[in-house]
C-alpha cells in the first residue's frame, strides 16, 4: 500500500508548508463552526482540505513551489515582526525605545538616564529622548 501511494506522489508537488496551514486552519475552523454551531460555515473546511489536496497531488510543481515560497516569505515577515514585540516587551524594564521620526528605524537607550539627544544609527537624526 505505501509502495503504490509512493508511486502515486511521483512528479507531484507532495506536502508544502502552505499545505500544512491549510490543513491546521481547516481543523481549527472545523471545531470553532462545531463548538458555536455556525453550520454556515461548514463549507469553510472543506475548502481548504480540498485546495491543500489540490496542493499535494498537483503536478505543476513550479507554480506551487513559487507560491509556497511568497508564503513563507509572507509568513517570515509576520512570525520575525512578532519576534521583534516579544523581544521589545522583555526589554521594557531596563531599556526605552524609541522611533526615528526620520527613517522609523527602532532605537534602544536604557532607562534611567534622563532627558538625552538620542542620534540614529541608521540615518544619523538626532533627536529629543526622555528615559
Amino acid at each position: 500500500m505505501r509502495n503504490r501511494l509512493n508511486m502515486l506522489l511521483i512528479g507531484r508537488n507532495g506536502i508544502d508548508q502552505l499545505a500544512i496551514v491549510a490543513i491546521i486552519v481547516a481543523i481549527v475552523f472545523y471545531f470553532l463552526e462545531s463548538l458555536l454551531n455556525l453550520y454556515v460555515l461548514s463549507f469553510i473546511p472543506v475548502l481548504l482540505l480540498a485546495y491543500a489536496l489540490f496542493r499535494i497531488i498537483s503536478r505543476n510543481v513550479q507554480k506551487r513551489r513559487e507560491e509556497n515560497a511568497r508564503f513563507v516569505r509572507f509568513w517570515g515577515k509576520w512570525k520575525s515582526s512578532f519576534a521583534a514585540r516579544r523581544e521589545r516587551r522583555a526589554q521594557s524594564k531596563d531599556y526605552k525605545f524609541f522611533t526615528c521620526p526620520a527613517c522609523k528605524a527602532t532605537l534602544r537607550v536604557p532607562r534611567g538616564k534622563g532627558k538625552l539627544k538620542v542620534t540614529c544609527a541608521k540615518c544619523g537624526q538626532r533627536f529629543d529622548g526622555r528615559t
